[in-house]
């Protein structure tokens, strides 16, 4: 089973918003899009959407930590 994290994307650093990017554990061995599971405005979206991957959904969506 894969693992799932979040990155911050630098290949876009010419846009006004950063990008969060949920990858699947591969992604660090080969930055390929492929990898790329999706793509967020905001870390904390992009956490709580890792962590869904992931298998720890008890958190609902929109939640404050």
């Amino acid at each position: 089973m894969s693992h799932f994290s979040v990155r911050h994307s630098t290949a876009n650093a010419s846009q006004q918003a950063p990008e969060w990017l949920v990858v699947d554990e591969h992604y660090d061995e080969t930055p390929d899009d492929r990898w790329i599971m999706s793509r967020h405005a905001f870390e904390e979206e992009a956490e709580m959407e890792a962590e869904r991957l992931n298998g720890d959904d008890s958190a609902p969506i929109g939640s404050a930590d």
